[in-house]
Protein backbone atom coordinates (compact mmCIF):
# COMPACT_ATOMS: atom_id res chain seq x y z
CA UNK A 1 0.00 0.00 0.00
CA UNK A 2 1.15 3.29 -0.77
CA UNK A 3 3.19 4.99 2.55
CA UNK A 4 1.27 8.05 2.21
CA UNK A 5 -2.08 6.44 2.38
CA UNK A 6 -2.07 3.42 4.32
CA UNK A 7 -4.18 3.67 7.13
CA UNK A 8 -2.90 1.06 9.52
CA UNK A 9 0.65 0.41 9.43
CA UNK A 10 3.47 1.25 12.40
CA UNK A 11 2.30 4.30 13.98
CA UNK A 12 4.93 6.54 15.42
CA UNK A 13 2.45 8.77 17.51
CA UNK A 14 -1.39 7.93 18.53
CA UNK A 15 -1.96 11.06 16.09
CA UNK A 16 0.13 9.77 12.84
CA UNK A 17 -2.20 9.66 10.41
CA UNK A 18 -2.31 7.14 6.78
CA UNK A 19 -0.32 9.50 5.28
CA UNK A 20 2.42 8.43 7.06
CA UNK A 21 2.15 4.38 6.91
CA UNK A 22 5.29 2.65 4.72
CA UNK A 23 4.54 0.25 1.86
CA UNK A 24 3.85 -3.64 2.86
CA UNK A 25 3.11 -3.95 6.67
CA UNK A 26 -0.40 -5.69 6.32
CA UNK A 27 -1.18 -5.43 3.06
CA UNK A 28 -1.13 -8.72 1.01
CA UNK A 29 -0.70 -9.39 -2.80
CA UNK A 30 -4.17 -10.36 -3.74
CA UNK A 31 -5.06 -13.30 -6.49
CA UNK A 32 -8.45 -12.64 -8.71
CA UNK A 33 -9.48 -15.67 -7.75
CA UNK A 34 -12.66 -16.32 -6.10
CA UNK A 35 -15.04 -19.63 -4.80
CA UNK A 36 -18.63 -19.37 -4.51
CA UNK A 37 -19.31 -20.19 -0.65
CA UNK A 38 -15.87 -19.83 0.38
CA UNK A 39 -15.34 -18.79 4.13
CA UNK A 40 -11.95 -17.22 5.41
CA UNK A 41 -10.39 -15.78 8.74
CA UNK A 42 -7.44 -13.89 8.68
CA UNK A 43 -4.93 -12.04 11.34
CA UNK A 44 -1.90 -10.30 10.31
CA UNK A 45 0.97 -8.43 11.79
CA UNK A 46 3.86 -6.66 10.98
CA UNK A 47 7.12 -5.14 12.81
CA UNK A 48 8.95 -2.51 11.51
CA UNK A 49 12.74 -2.98 12.60
CA UNK A 50 15.55 0.06 12.72
CA UNK A 51 15.54 3.69 11.43
CA UNK A 52 12.36 6.25 11.83
CA UNK A 53 10.17 3.23 12.40
CA UNK A 54 12.28 1.07 14.97
CA UNK A 55 9.48 -1.03 17.43
CA UNK A 56 6.50 0.37 15.39
CA UNK A 57 3.31 -2.59 14.78
CA UNK A 58 0.55 -2.74 12.12
CA UNK A 59 -2.28 -5.34 12.82
CA UNK A 60 -5.14 -6.48 10.96
CA UNK A 61 -8.03 -9.10 11.14
CA UNK A 62 -10.45 -9.94 8.73
CA UNK A 63 -13.34 -12.72 7.50
CA UNK A 64 -13.60 -13.02 3.22
CA UNK A 65 -16.93 -14.44 2.35
CA UNK A 66 -17.39 -15.87 -1.56
CA UNK A 67 -20.22 -14.77 -2.86
CA UNK A 68 -20.44 -16.27 -6.02
CA UNK A 69 -17.90 -17.33 -8.27
CA UNK A 70 -17.26 -13.95 -9.37
CA UNK A 71 -17.68 -11.85 -6.42
CA UNK A 72 -15.29 -11.83 -3.13
CA UNK A 73 -16.73 -9.68 0.08
CA UNK A 74 -14.22 -8.94 3.22
CA UNK A 75 -14.81 -6.80 6.17
CA UNK A 76 -11.46 -5.46 7.70
CA UNK A 77 -10.21 -4.18 11.10
CA UNK A 78 -6.93 -2.64 11.46
CA UNK A 79 -4.24 -1.53 14.21
CA UNK A 80 -1.22 0.33 14.76
CA UNK A 81 1.24 -0.25 17.93
CA UNK A 82 4.00 2.68 18.43
CA UNK A 83 6.97 1.72 20.21
CA UNK A 84 5.92 0.81 23.84
CA UNK A 85 2.63 1.57 23.62
CA UNK A 86 -0.47 -0.68 23.43
CA UNK A 87 -2.44 -2.11 19.78
CA UNK A 88 -5.08 0.71 18.99
CA UNK A 89 -7.89 0.11 16.24
CA UNK A 90 -7.33 2.63 13.94
CA UNK A 91 -9.88 1.65 11.21
CA UNK A 92 -13.07 -0.68 9.61
CA UNK A 93 -13.23 -1.17 5.84
CA UNK A 94 -15.12 -3.59 3.41
CA UNK A 95 -13.40 -5.05 0.22
CA UNK A 96 -15.03 -6.48 -3.01
CA UNK A 97 -12.60 -8.72 -5.27
CA UNK A 98 -14.16 -9.41 -8.80
CA UNK A 99 -12.75 -12.11 -11.12
CA UNK A 100 -12.89 -11.18 -14.18
CA UNK A 101 -14.10 -14.56 -15.74
CA UNK A 102 -14.00 -13.80 -19.20
CA UNK A 103 -9.74 -13.96 -18.22
CA UNK A 104 -9.69 -17.37 -16.91
CA UNK A 105 -8.43 -19.40 -19.79
CA UNK A 106 -5.86 -16.34 -20.31
CA UNK A 107 -2.19 -16.87 -19.70
CA UNK A 108 -2.69 -13.81 -17.13
CA UNK A 109 -5.75 -13.99 -15.43
CA UNK A 110 -7.06 -10.55 -14.07
CA UNK A 111 -9.84 -9.02 -11.65
CA UNK A 112 -10.03 -6.28 -10.03
CA UNK A 113 -10.51 -5.27 -6.06
CA UNK A 114 -12.57 -2.01 -4.54
CA UNK A 115 -11.93 -1.01 -1.33
CA UNK A 116 -13.09 1.33 1.44
CA UNK A 117 -11.39 2.14 4.68
CA UNK A 118 -13.15 4.01 7.49
CA UNK A 119 -11.06 6.05 9.76
CA UNK A 120 -11.68 6.05 13.74
CA UNK A 121 -9.91 9.24 15.04
CA UNK A 122 -11.34 11.82 12.24
CA UNK A 123 -8.36 11.47 9.52
CA UNK A 124 -10.11 11.22 6.10
CA UNK A 125 -11.33 7.79 4.34
CA UNK A 126 -9.35 5.82 1.50
CA UNK A 127 -10.52 4.74 -1.50
CA UNK A 128 -8.04 1.95 -2.87
CA UNK A 129 -8.17 0.31 -6.67
CA UNK A 130 -6.74 -2.36 -7.49
CA UNK A 131 -5.66 -4.48 -10.86
CA UNK A 132 -5.20 -7.87 -10.07
CA UNK A 133 -3.03 -10.11 -12.10
CA UNK A 134 -2.12 -14.02 -11.84
CA UNK A 135 -0.12 -16.59 -13.88
CA UNK A 136 0.16 -19.91 -12.64
CA UNK A 137 2.82 -22.08 -14.52
CA UNK A 138 2.88 -25.27 -13.07
CA UNK A 139 4.07 -25.04 -9.43
CA UNK A 140 4.65 -21.18 -10.02
CA UNK A 141 2.54 -18.87 -8.94
CA UNK A 142 2.81 -15.30 -10.08
CA UNK A 143 0.99 -12.37 -9.04
CA UNK A 144 1.41 -8.43 -10.12
CA UNK A 145 -1.15 -5.50 -8.06
CA UNK A 146 -1.31 -2.49 -9.63
CA UNK A 147 -2.62 0.30 -7.12
CA UNK A 148 -4.04 3.44 -7.16
CA UNK A 149 -6.16 5.11 -3.86
CA UNK A 150 -7.03 8.28 -2.85
CA UNK A 151 -8.59 10.11 0.54
CA UNK A 152 -12.50 10.91 1.03
CA UNK A 153 -14.17 12.86 3.37
CA UNK A 154 -13.77 15.71 5.47
CA UNK A 155 -9.94 17.06 4.87
CA UNK A 156 -9.48 14.81 2.55
CA UNK A 157 -6.31 15.48 -0.75
CA UNK A 158 -7.78 15.19 -4.40
CA UNK A 159 -4.24 13.58 -5.22
CA UNK A 160 -4.25 9.91 -6.47
CA UNK A 161 -0.85 7.81 -5.02
CA UNK A 162 0.53 4.86 -7.08
CA UNK A 163 2.18 2.04 -5.98
CA UNK A 164 3.03 -1.82 -6.89
CA UNK A 165 2.74 -4.91 -4.98
CA UNK A 166 4.42 -8.29 -6.72
CA UNK A 167 4.74 -12.15 -5.15
CA UNK A 168 6.44 -15.15 -6.64
CA UNK A 169 5.67 -18.40 -5.04
CA UNK A 170 6.74 -21.99 -5.99
CA UNK A 171 4.83 -24.65 -4.04
CA UNK A 172 7.56 -27.36 -2.92
CA UNK A 173 4.83 -29.73 -1.29
CA UNK A 174 1.57 -30.01 -0.49
CA UNK A 175 2.56 -28.03 2.76
CA UNK A 176 5.01 -25.53 1.76
CA UNK A 177 5.59 -22.96 -0.14
CA UNK A 178 8.76 -20.86 -1.30
CA UNK A 179 9.39 -17.57 -2.64
CA UNK A 180 9.76 -13.46 -3.01
CA UNK A 181 7.37 -10.41 -2.39
CA UNK A 182 7.56 -6.72 -2.64
CA UNK A 183 6.39 -3.51 -1.87
CA UNK A 184 6.90 -0.31 -4.26
CA UNK A 185 5.60 2.86 -3.28
CA UNK A 186 6.56 4.51 -6.63
CA UNK A 187 5.87 8.16 -6.02
CA UNK A 188 7.70 8.15 -2.59
CA UNK A 189 10.28 5.57 -4.10
CA UNK A 190 10.01 3.85 -0.58
CA UNK A 191 10.36 -0.20 -1.39
CA UNK A 192 10.43 -3.61 0.43
CA UNK A 193 11.49 -7.15 -0.88
CA UNK A 194 12.11 -10.11 0.61
CA UNK A 195 11.50 -14.23 0.94
CA UNK A 196 8.48 -15.68 1.80
CA UNK A 197 7.65 -19.11 3.22
CA UNK A 198 4.09 -20.45 3.51
CA UNK A 199 3.02 -23.75 5.52
CA UNK A 200 -0.36 -25.35 5.41
CA UNK A 201 -2.61 -28.31 7.53
CA UNK A 202 -5.46 -28.80 6.27
CA UNK A 203 -7.66 -25.69 6.81
CA UNK A 204 -5.09 -23.79 8.65
CA UNK A 205 -2.42 -21.44 6.93
CA UNK A 206 0.64 -19.59 8.55
CA UNK A 207 2.90 -17.47 6.38
CA UNK A 208 6.38 -15.80 7.27
CA UNK A 209 8.07 -13.13 4.86
CA UNK A 210 10.92 -10.33 6.07
CA UNK A 211 11.49 -7.83 3.51
CA UNK A 212 14.24 -5.26 3.75
CA UNK A 213 13.66 -1.29 3.39
CA UNK A 214 15.07 0.32 0.46
CA UNK A 215 14.81 3.77 -1.07
CA UNK A 216 12.86 5.83 1.15
CA UNK A 217 11.84 3.52 3.36
CA UNK A 218 11.80 4.55 6.65
CA UNK A 219 12.31 1.11 8.42
CA UNK A 220 15.48 -1.14 7.68
CA UNK A 221 12.64 -4.15 7.13
CA UNK A 222 9.54 -5.39 8.26
CA UNK A 223 8.77 -9.00 9.66
CA UNK A 224 5.20 -10.02 8.53
CA UNK A 225 3.53 -12.74 9.70
CA UNK A 226 0.06 -14.03 9.03
CA UNK A 227 -2.46 -17.00 10.17
CA UNK A 228 -5.17 -18.26 8.27
CA UNK A 229 -8.29 -20.47 8.47
CA UNK A 230 -10.48 -20.93 5.29
CA UNK A 231 -13.54 -23.47 4.75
Amino acid sequence: MRSRFCALTALMAASVSPANAEPGGTSSVTGPGVAAGALEFEARTAYFGGDARDGSWAHRAHVNYGVNDWWRFSLIARGGQAPGEAAELRSLGVSNVFDFTATRAWPVRLGGQVQYRYDLHDAPGLVTLKLLAERQAGDLTSRLNLIAEREVGGGASDEWSHSYAARFMWRTSDAVALGVEGFDDVDVGARYWGPRIELSAGAVRLTAAYLAGMGAAEADGQLRLTLGYAR
